[in-house]
């Protein structure tokens, strides 16, 4: 996204996140969801000037076990001497919503793993969950698995074996049978529930 679409999407999505804005300090605080490596949604902080309402940066959300889960640094004058602070759920559950699109499950897990606990069949902190990648090739439909009993929280792992499973499924294309279509998937090991799915490739899903 370039910096003209992203200022669009700012001005539209963003939301403030007041509880975290110092009366005295210099800054506000929004949250606004962009896609990682265009698989998945994540949230991102806003850091704007108060009073000329420009973006100074773009920082993520921080895990912070004193606090219990998601925290932004707030600064009052200096970004550089910001302290810890809870970003709380609503703010990042109503950005959402101007996205169109919910808390994905892995959000919860790693950032509001009480929420996650909470909430019946979404397996706590401790879920693990299980990559696949389903491809069509032009002659036949094939599965590939990119790992299993992956801890849910490691969203890094989970989206280096996205990338395994496509990595394979490449080794099998040939210039007679290419592939025309790749939707990733990651499911809760327990319960089966899909909580993270995106086309790699093509317009519709396999």
């Amino acid at each position: 996204m370039n910096t003209e679409d992203f200022i669009a999407e700012a001005n539209t999505s963003a939301v403030i996140m007041e509880s975290l804005t110092e009366d005295e300090g210099e800054y506000l605080y929004a949250v606004i969801w962009g896609k990682v490596e265009k698989r998945y949604w994540f949230p991102y902080i806003l850091v704007i000037d108060k009073e000329h309402r420009t973006l100074i940066t773009v920082v993520a959300l921080v895990k912070d076990d004193e606090i219990g889960g998601a925290c932004v640094f707030v600064a009052k004058n200096d970004l550089k001497r910001g302290i810890p602070k809870p970003a709380p759920r609503q703010y990042i559950l109503a950005a959402a919503q101007k996205r169109g699109i919910g808390i994905p499950l892995w959000i919860d897990l790693v950032y509001y793993p009480e929420t996650a606990a909470r909430s019946e069949g979404r397996g706590g902190s401790a879920a693990r969950v299980d990559v696949t990648v389903s491809v069509r090739y032009k002659s036949q439909d094939m599965l590939f698995s990119g790992g299993k009993d992956i801890p849910a929280m490691r969203f890094d792992r989970i989206s280096a074996c996205i990338q395994r499973a496509i990595d394979r499924a490449k080794k099998k294309e040939t210039p007679e049978d290419p592939i025309t279509h790749m939707t990733g998937r990651v499911t809760v090991k327990s319960t089966g529930e899909v909580i993270m799915e995106e086309v790699l490739m093509g317009d519709a899903k396999v």
